[in-house]
This record gives structure tokens, sequence and C-alpha cells, in this order.
């Protein structure tokens, strides 16, 4: 209860929510009024928190961060609901001129279609509107300056320093400056850069400007120069192609005489070729057949270990493990009729004793009824009367003898107890005995059934040992074998690891494989064929050849048409073939080769002369070169003009064709491909290391049997193992037995022993109490006869005890003996019960197991059935094997047979080719010579023709000097053009249908006619060069020609002129006035962003520190007020807040570190405060931040529930002085708030609708009643 009445103050507050339908508020429902400092009381999920949420949700907080997924969770499903939309209206009262209280009303409404409808003071607006009024009276929702949630003031104390500055930020309205910031930085950043980049390229420009104006001046005397150079390489030309056409008209003579004895030696060869493809297809067909006969065995051969591993092996597992089962069960039955025999023994002797005491207990009966005295109804009152007297007289003397006899009975049941104890030591002692007896046999039996268990075992282990000491013989050989694979591997390097021995890979060598078996013509791809002399050429070389390395030469067009027949056939994909005999290749120009630096492609690799011509194809006159820069001098220098070729560098595989276009680029799949050409170097190393890992293979296959025998026998040593390890239990569990129930056997003897001499002891102090009792009787007896001795008379006894001891006595003791017996024989008949169950169960049990043992007996006899079965199957599965290899072996003696003949035919078509070869050389000898000097005389002609000089040409008669000059141009292009299809491996269609004869005469013919139709006008040349010449004499005229040329061409190489100088400056002037214009305006446009920047980083940092100052001043006087006791000296100041700063220029890009000291305690760090006092500096922290833009009231929502008593009374005090500046609403279970609230507010359940209710009550009118 507040202290002091407290006045309203001038400024806005909450007076009353109206809630209707909102979650479990059923109805429309008024809260409030709310006073200055107002709690919200009730019991856990009465509504409290539902409270909050309204007023979250009436000032518009986005549903998000509201207890609800969507608008349509806010709704009450209770049935008690109204027919009204779901609503809450929040009454705001402020004060107004005059001194009266304006009220202004603000409603949010769930509609139909789940959307929000705001209202202010009736009037419909739109949701902006709508926060701009709540604005307006210090209301900031995105901010939430006057919302704290429940478990949120723990979390902001946990803030990191980046979160606390956020918050600051959008306290402060800083967070509004946030985007255009950052936009104007990125347009600040790109114009800089821009204004660099135009920068820079007004530099480019402007040296380009002084550039072309040097070039200008180089181009004019470059024009002069070229004229005089164009009129030497005529000479040099003219003289070339004069030299080269005598030598050309000697080779043709030469090739015509050689072709009609080449035209014999293939008729030859065609006939034996047939013969040898007849054999090899009847070759290939056998081995189809032995190929399936191989793979028949190798299935038998698996289906006879499928029933050897499978089958056989677990029926015998299965047989053996059941028949130890029976030879258990028979034990057990046996051991089972032994105990019922006992059993039956020891029935039969308790009913012998059962009919003992049935008919003592009968004799005990018949006795009791005929000693009994009977007594008349005077004697019997006249005997009460006596008694009475008597025992007036004899009752001190009667108490004593009750109590000496109560302690006389107590002592015999005492003796009866003990001996009934020792009676069953002794029958315990003789059942451990009878027991101790028994195991003794199913010792010995478990002994005996551990060592045959141990003999096995050790049998296994041995020859486990065995097994495993081969297993390691074979694995050291495996690993010898691997050594040597991996040493192999090693040895083929990289050159194997470029091999990419894929699917596609190894389909094409089998392939290849079956067509060099099935087609003796067949000589193998040319990749197989040649060899790279220097690895360093190996990318040239497969830049020059390209597809062509995986070409198959073949001997002749015939052989390439089968092969190809063949593949069709096979679906196979497509391959191309070489035949050597039809193939139109040309020998290489020597001129190649005497170029400084240059190596021909030919030359650079090894192959077989036989297959020259397929080389050739595969290179034609390609020049490889070791740097691109040596390629570009030979391909455009104007020293070699004459001798245009495809250049290849192979240091970079960089390729420059006739033309002059360049090939080149990234060489990681050329790399690859290369490396191919170290599979021919390692052919023998791996052969070897595939014979290596076929014996790898076997003695991998040898390991595998062995473990899975080893494995085998391991779990059938674990089968062992285990029976050996129950063995052992059993045993060891008999042992353990057999010794406690000696153990317990001594104890009964010891108990036994000592239970005698006690027994003994309460002997004694019976006899003494006896004694006494025979005292005390007497005197009592005395006293008794002189009162009953006329009665005595009168029954003719000589005294009362005979009457009392004997009668009544005597009845008692006979009740008493009679009550014994009927239990003994209780007993007895209870016992014999149980025995005849046991027996009974026994009895059962045993047929169980008989039953039992003739299941498993027929079992056996099943498995052993299905095992001849198995057996039976193994015998016709190896003799179907043996029937399968005796045929693969047939066939094989087949193939033998053939392979012999084949290879004599081959011996003599070797021996025929060999002499057609011989001829075929001399014959492509002199067409090689043909073609090396066709092909120089027609690349003289394409140099020409590229660098554009006009050779003089002879005049018929009435043409023209044009017409002329025209019609030779044509020639020349035609013959240009066959020679350089020739060179790139074309195949004209007339080359594989004219005979060999014909076509070596067509090529001589050829050659005549290129020297006829050229009609080249020599005259032009001086005298003494219009001779036929040695090389020498050749030489030093072209030395004497170029040397002239050179000095020319250097000069013009020096000056490197550009032609298009002038029209470059032009348009570089151009470019350059435009960049001047473009760099002002980019540097005026970066000016302006800096500016506009700088304004918006002065506002966002002035918005930021202002906000930032106003808390960091106040959170340590909040803090101390949160903190300070007054009733306690220590902390009666409080402790210490302060927030730091980690950027002092721009603090919104960084984070703001909050440390708190609580009052007597030393500095550390925020995680490790206890939840109260990380409460209490996020309560500083809010109450901080709040002060710098103050709500007209604030809802807390259980902020105290980390609180103890003493922060709830600080907290409480601080509240309470604070209302008077701000409405506090505080949604608490703390007493300590009740006490100092102005109202209270009671939220709670209705039981009966089960919506929630509110009540109000005004503590101010108990100051007032205080007061």
């Amino acid at each position: 209860m507040p202290s002091a009445k407290r006045a309203r103050p001038a400024r806005g507050c909450l007076y009353k929510l109206v809630v209707c339908n909102f979650k479990s508020y059923a109805g429309e429902l008024t809260i409030g009024p709310f006073k200055d400092f107002t709690c919200v009381i009730g019991p856990n999920g009465s509504g409290k928190s539902n409270l909050m949420d309204a007023v979250s949700f009436v000032v518009g907080v986005n549903t998000a961060q509201l207890r609800g997924a969507r608008l349509a969770d806010f709704r009450t499903n209770l049935a008690t609901a109204s027919d009204s939309p779901t609503s809450v209206t929040l009454f705001y009262q402020q004060p107004a001129e005059g001194g009266a209280m304006q009220e202004m009303q603000f409603t949010r409404t769930i509609t139909v279609r789940d959307s929000s409808e705001y209202r202010v003071d009736g009037k419909k607006v739109d949701e902006k509107e709508y926060q701009k009024m709540l604005k307006s009276v210090g209301l900031l929702v995105k901010s939430r300056n006057f919302l704290v949630f429940q478990n949120e003031v723990e979390s902001v104390a946990q803030k990191s320093p980046k979160q606390l500055t956020e918050l600051i930020e959008r306290i402060s309205g800083s967070e509004e400056c946030k985007k255009d910031y950052e936009e104007l930085q990125e347009s600040k950043g790109a114009a800089a850069q821009s204004a660099v980049a135009v920068y820079k390229r007004s530099l480019l420009v402007s040296n380009e400007k002084k550039q072309c104006k040097e070039q200008v001046k180089e181009a004019t005397t470059y024009e002069k120069l070229q004229a005089e150079a164009l009129d030497l390489k005529s000479k040099r030309y003219l003289f070339d192609l004069f030299q080269i056409e005598k030598k050309l008209a000697s080779c043709a003579q030469e090739t015509e005489k050689h072709a009609a004895k080449l035209e014999d030696c293939n008729a030859n060869c065609k006939a034996v070729g047939k013969a040898a493809d007849k054999k090899a297809k009847a070759k290939a067909e056998k081995q189809k057949s032995w190929a399936s006969f191989d793979q028949r065995v190798e299935q038998c051969e698996k289906t006879i270990k499928s029933i050897q591993h499978k089958d056989i092996l677990k029926f015998e597992t299965e047989i053996s493990s059941r028949k130890k089962d029976l030879a258990s069960l028979a034990e057990s039955v046996s051991a089972n009729q032994e105990k019922l025999k006992e059993t039956d023994k020891k029935v039969a002797s308790d009913k012998k004793v059962l009919e003992t005491l049935d008919a003592e207990l009968k004799n005990e009966t018949d006795k009791a009824k005929s000693n009994e005295i009977q007594l008349g109804g005077q004697q019997l009152s006249r005997y009460n009367t006596l008694k009475q007297s008597a025992r007036a007289k004899t009752h001190k003397a009667k108490e004593a003898l009750e109590k000496t006899e109560r302690a006389n009975d107590e002592n015999l049941r005492e003796i009866q107890k003990m001996e009934g104890d020792l009676e069953r030591l002794r029958q315990r002692k003789e059942t451990l005995e009878s027991k101790v007896k028994d195991d003794g046999s199913l010792k010995e039996k478990h002994n005996k059934d551990f060592q045959s268990f141990t003999e096995d075992r050790h049998k296994l282990v041995s020859e486990i040992s065995d097994l495993d000491k081969r297993l390691k013989e074979e694995m050291q050989t495996r690993k010898a074998l691997t050594d040597k694979d991996e040493a192999f591997q090693s040895q083929l390097g990289d050159a194997r690891a470029g091999v990419q021995h894929n699917h596609r890979e190894a389909q094409t060598r089998e392939r290849l494989e079956y067509l060099c078996q099935s087609f003796p013509g067949v000589r193998g791809r040319v990749i197989d064929l040649c060899k790279v002399r220097q690895r360093q050429y190996e990318l040239a070389v497969t830049v020059v050849m390209e597809s062509n390395m995986d070409a198959v030469v073949v001997d002749k067009e015939e052989t390439a048409k089968r092969c190809i027949e063949h593949l069709r056939d096979k679906k196979a994909p497509p391959m191309t073939f070489l035949p050597l005999d039809s193939i139109n290749a040309k020998p290489p120009d020597e001129r190649l080769r005497m170029i400084p630096g240059a190596k021909l492609a030919v030359d650079i690799i090894d192959f077989d002369p036989a297959v020259e011509k397929a080389m050739w194809y595969a290179t034609g006159n390609t020049v490889v070169v070791p740097t691109l820069e040596d390629a570009k001098r030979l391909a455009y220098s104007s020293q070699h003009s004459g001798l245009r070729c495809k250049v290849v560098s192979a240091a970079d595989a960089c390729l420059i064709s006739k033309s002059g276009a360049m090939t080149g680029g990234d060489t990681s799949q050329l790399t690859s491909k290369a490396q191919r050409w170290q599979a021919n170097e390692i052919d023998k190393l791996t052969e070897k290391w595939q014979a290596n890992s076929k014996d790898l293979q076997m003695v991998r296959a040898n390991i595998e049997t062995m473990q899975r025998d080893l494995s085998l026998l391991e779990r059938k040593k674990h089968d062992v193992d285990h029976k050996l390890q129950t063995a052992k239990r059993q045993k060891d569990g008999f042992e353990t037995d057999f010794k406690t129930r000696n153990k317990e056997i001594e104890v009964l003897k010891k108990q036994i022993e000592e239970s005698g001499p006690k027994i003994t002891q309460v002997r004694q102090a019976i006899d003494a109490r006896n004694a006494q009792l025979q005292r005390d009787r007497a005197a009592f007896a005395t006293i008794n006869e002189e009162i009953f001795k006329e009665f005595c008379a009168e029954l003719n006894i000589s005294s009362i005890e005979e009457y009392e001891g004997g009668t009544l006595k005597q009845q008692r003791e006979r009740q008493e003996r009679l009550n014994e017996l009927t239990a003994q024989v209780a007993k007895m008949a209870s016992k014999i019960e149980k025995a005849l169950n046991g027996y009974n169960s026994l009895k059962q049990k045993n047929e169980d197991k008989l039953k039992e043992a003739e299941k498993l007996e027929k079992e056996v006899e099943e498995l052993q059935s299905k095992d001849a079965a198995s057996r039976q199957k193994l015998r016709e599965a190896m003799e179907a094997k043996s029937e399968e290899v005796r045929q693969r072996n047939q066939v094989k003696e087949e193939i033998d047979e053939i392979e012999k003949e084949l290879k004599e035919i081959q011996t003599v078509l070797k021996t025929t080719q060999e002499e057609r070869d011989t001829v075929l050389k001399l014959v492509e000898r002199a067409e090689a010579n043909i073609d090396k000097y066709s092909a120089q005389r027609a690349s003289v002609l394409e140099q020409c023709e590229m660098e554009e000089v006009k050779l003089p040409k002879k005049r018929e008669a009435g043409e023209s000097q044009a017409t002329g000059d025209g019609e030779g141009g044509e020639g020349d292009g035609e013959g240009a053009e066959q020679q350089e299809a020739a060179e790139e491996g074309e195949e004209f269609p007339d080359s594989m249908d004219v005979d060999d004869g014909a076509v070596h005469s067509q090529i001589a013919k050829e050659a005549r006619d290129q020297i006829a139709q050229a009609r080249l006008d020599y005259t032009k040349l001086p005298r003494e060069h219009r001779k036929e010449m040695g090389d020498k004499e050749q030489d030093r005229v072209r030395n004497e020609l170029d040397e002239q040329q050179k000095k020319i061409q250097d000069t013009m190489e020096g000056m490197n002129p550009n032609m298009k100088a002038f029209e470059q400056l032009k348009e570089v002037e151009g470019r350059f006035n435009e960049v001047q214009t473009e760099m002002l305006e980019a540097k005026q446009r970066s000016q302006d962003l800096a500016k506009q920047f700088e304004e918006v980083k002065q506002k966002r940092c002035e918005l930021f520190n202002d906000c930032f100052d106003h808390v960091k001043n106040c959170i340590d006087k909040v803090y101390k007020e949160l903190t300070s006791d007054p009733t306690k000296v220590e902390q009666s100041v409080g402790g210490s807040a302060y927030l730091t700063l980690n950027n002092q220029e721009e603090p919104y890009l960084d984070g703001i570190k909050y440390d708190t000291i609580p009052p007597g305690k030393r500095f550390m760090d925020m995680t490790h405060l206890s939840g109260g006092e990380k409460t209490v500096a996020a309560l500083a922290l809010l109450f901080s931040i709040n002060s710098f833009y103050p709500a007209p009231f604030i809802v807390l929502d259980e902020v105290d529930a980390a609180l103890d008593a003493r922060n709830v009374a600080k907290v409480t005090r601080y509240i309470s002085q604070r209302s008077a500046e701000q409405q506090c609403v505080i949604i608490s279970l703390k007493e300590r708030f009740y006490e100092k609230a102005d109202g209270l507010v009671g939220i709670c359940r209705d039981i009966s609708g089960g919506q929630s209710k509110a009540f109000t009550l005004d503590l101010t009118k108990y100051e007032e009643a205080a007061a």
C-alpha cells in the first residue's frame, strides 16, 4: 500500500481498456481504470499475459512479435463469446486547456477476412495514420519504448554490443538515416572508382595519341622499301621453280619403270591373304565355342562350391548339433528317472508314517471317552462352592503356582521351538547331504563334457594354427607380389598414369586385337606403330597427328573394307583405316629439313619402314620448333616465304596453319592425350606386370579360400568355446554349489552342536521349576484335602486331585495330544501331496523331453535326407564339370591345329608381302621424290600467291597477256589445291578404284602435266641462273638473293610500321576529347555525393550521440537507485553502471559495452552475474533508454520473476517514485508490488464459462483512511 497520497500529474496516461472476444476474454469486458502505479495480479493461467497481448495488439505491434502466428489466433474460442468482432479499445487521457483531461480512443479490430482495422475516436484510419497518432502522444511502436514483455528483461542485459547499438539506433531515430547513409556510401565509393577509372583512361588515350603521331612518320618510309623487296622475291621464286621442275621430270621417269613390277606382287598377296582370312574366321568361331565351354566350366565350379559351403557344411553342422542335443536329453531323462524312483520310495515311507499317526489318534480318542468321571447336579454345585472356598484360602499360593507354571510353560515352548529348529537343521543337513551325493554324479558328467569340449577346442586350435600359418605364408607371398606390383606401377610412372584404361579404351583394344587376329593385313593403330624419340616432343606430335593417332593401318584397301564390314555387323563404333596400298600420302619436303632449329614431325618419331607411308599421311609437311616465337618467325618471316607449312611449338603446342591461322589455349586435355605415347614404351613391363597380377590374383583366391575355411573353423571354435564356457559355468556352478552346500552342512553341524547345550540348560531350568512346582502343589494339595475331605469321601476318591488331575487335567492333556496328532497328520498329508505333485511334474517334464527327443530324431533324419540329396547334386555337378572340361579341351586342340596352319599361311604371306614391299619401297621412294618436289613446287607457288608475287608466264599465239596470266593462275591454284589436299591426307575417289600400276603411272603423268601447264617464263632470270646446278651452287645463289632481301627485310622489320596510323590518329583525338569531358563530370559527381554523405553521416551521428549521451548519463543514477538499500551501510550508495562506445567517430557501426558492478561486489562480466542482478541491470538500461523519449505509460510483464524479496523491494521503491513522472502498469505475483501500488487489477477465470474476468481495486482510499 502506498505510504502517501499522490496527485495525478499533468501528463497523459492509460485510463482503461475495453476488450471484446480477445483470447480468454469472452464478450465485452472493461479493464480499469488504471492508476499511476497499478499492479495486475491473478493466478497462473488466469489471463494476465493476455492483458499484455491486448495492450500490444491495440497499439499496433506486429503479430509475429506476439504470442500468435496470425490474427485469427487472437479470437476467443469460448462458447460464451458474443457475436461482436474481436477488438481492443485503449482509452488514453491527456491534459487539456483549463486543467481538464482530454480522452482519446484507439481501437484495433480483426475483420472477418483476418485483417486489421484501425480507428481513432471512432474514425476509421489507415495503419500509417494510426501510428502517427500514437507517436503524437509519445508511444513509439517500432521501438516499443513503453512495453516490456515476459522473459525479455534478462535478454536485454545479455544483448551483444552490436545489439545494444541497434537498440540505441531505434530509440534515437538514427536508424531512419541508415538506409540513406548506406546508399550514399555505396554511391560515393562507386563514383570515386568511376573517377579513377576515367582518369586512367585519359592517361591511356593521351599516350596512344603520341604513339599514333610517331607511327605516321614510320609508315611513309616503309612503303618505299616494300616495293624493292617484292622484286627480289620474284627472282628468288623463279630460281627455285626452275631447279624443282628439272628434278621432277627425272623422278617421273623412274616411277613408270617400277610400276609394272608392282602389279605382279599385289596379285600374289591377294591370293595368300584370302586363305589366311578363311583360317582366321575358323579360328574365331572355335574360340567362341571354347569361351562358351569355359564359361560353363566356371558355372559348374561355382555350383560345386555353393553346394559344398552352403548345403553340405550347413547340414553337417546342424546334424552334429542335434545329435549332441539328443545325447543331452537322454542323460537328462535318465537322471529324472532316478529322481522319480527316489521320490516314489519317500512317498511310500511317508504314507506308512501317516497310517501310524492315524491309528494313534484313534486310540487317544477312545481312551478319552472311557476314563471320564461324571458328577451330578448337587455334587457339581457343592464342588463349585468348595472350590470357591479353596480359592479364597489358596489365592496367594495359587498365584505363585500359576506364575511358576507360566514360566515353566514358557520354557517348555522354548524347548519345543529349539527342538523344532534342531529337527529342521537336521532335516536340512540330510537334504544337503543328499544333494551333495546327487551332485557328485552330475559333476562327474559335466567334467567329462568339459574335458570333451576342451579336447575338441585343442583340436580346432591346432587346425586353425596350421591354417593360419599357411595363410600367413600366402599373405607374405601376396605382400611380395604386391610389392612387385607397386614396383611395376612405380616404374610405369606418369606414362602409365596418363594411359586412361577406361571402358571405352579397353573395348577399342579388344576390337583391335580381334581384328589383328582375324585379318592378317591389320598392322595396328598409328600410336602403337610409332614412338616419339624425346618426351619433349610428345605434346607437339599429338597436335600434329590429332585424330590420326587412333587410325588403324592396314596393308590394303580390301582389308580395310572387310574390317569396316565386320564393325558394321557387330554394331561397333566407327574406326578410321589407312590402307597402305591406296592412301594418297606424299613424302615431306626436303627443304624443311634445312631450316635451322626446326624438325620435321616425321623425323622425331621412330617407326617401321613398312608403315612409312601412313606416317607421312599422319604428319604431312609439319615442322616442330621449340617455342612459339620460333613458330611465328618461321610462319610469317619472308626469309622462308617459299616454304609454306604447318608449324607447331613444342613448348605450348600452339599450331600455325599454312594460311597463318593460329590455334592454342589450355593444353590439359592434350597433355593427357600425349601421355598415351608412353604406353608403347612400357608394353614389356606391362606384360610382366600382368603376369604378376595373375599370380597375385591366384594367391588372393587362395587367401580367400583359406580365409573362408579359417572363418568356418573359427565359427566352429566359437561354438565349441560357447559350449565350453557353458560347461565351465555349469562345472564351476556345481563346484560352487558343492562348496556352498558343504559349508552350509558344516554350519548346520556347528549349529546342531551348539543347540545341544542350550537345550540341556533349558531342561535343567525346567527340572528346577518342576521341583518347586511339586513343593507348591503339595502345600496346595494339603489345603484342598482339608476342604474337600468329605466331598472326596462321597465320591469315593482319595483326594480332590484325583478328580481334578485325573479328570480335568487328563482331559486337557488328552486334548493337547489330540491337537498335536491332528497337526502331525495334516503336515504329513501335505508333505505327501507336495511330493506327489513334484513326482507328477517331474514325470511330465520327462515325457516332454522324450517328445522333444523324438522330434530331434525326426529332424536328424530329415537333415540326413537333405544332406544325401545335396551330395547327389554335388556328384552330378562334378560329372557335368568333367564333361564340359573334356569338350573344352577338345575344342582347344582344334584351335591349336588351326593356329598351326594359320602360322604357316602367314609365313608365306609375310614372304610375299616382303617382296612386294621391296618393290613398293622403290616405287614409293620415286613417288615420294615426285611428291616432295611437287610439294616444294606447290609450296613455292602458294607462297607466291599468298605474298601476291606475280611470276612471268609465256604467251601463246593470239592470247593476251591478261588472259594468259589468268589461266595460268587458275592452273596453279588447282594444282596447289590438289597438292594441299594430298598433304592433309584427303583421299580422292578414284584412288581406291584404280589398279596399283595405273595409279603410279598416273602420278608420273600428272607430274609432267604440272610442268607443262605452268608455262612459266624463265627468261626473266639471269642466264647463269638458268642451268641445272648442284645443291651447293643452288644454296650459293639462294644465299645471295636472300642476303639482298634480308638487308631490306631487316630494315623493314626494325621499322614495324602501322599503315593505318592516319585513320587511328583522327579516331584517338576524338576519344581524347570525350574522355576529358567525362573526367570532369565524374569528378564533380564524386564531390557532390561526398558532400551529401557527410551531411547524412553528421545527422546520424548527432541523433545517435544525443540518445547515447543521455542514456550514459542516466544509467548510473538509475542503477544506483535500483540497487541502493538505506538499511545497509555497505549498500546505501548502490552499485555502478556505465556504457562504453567501441567506435567514437561512427558509434552506430560498432558495438556498445554495458557493464555493471553490483553493490559490495567486484567487477565481473555481465554473463557471470546472477539472474536477479541481470534483471536489475536490464531494468536500469530500459528505464534509462525510456527516459530519453519517455512514453506516458509503461507496461511490464512479470519483470520481477528472477528477483528475490530484497531486490523486489528496491525495484518497487524506484517504480513508486517514478510513477509520478510516468504511469506504470506491472503484471506481477510479488506482494511487495501490491503494497506500493495505487491500484490493483485482478484477473481470474470463470469456472463455469472458462473466460477471464477483471476486478479493479483503488488503493488510494485506503491511504486516505490510513492518513
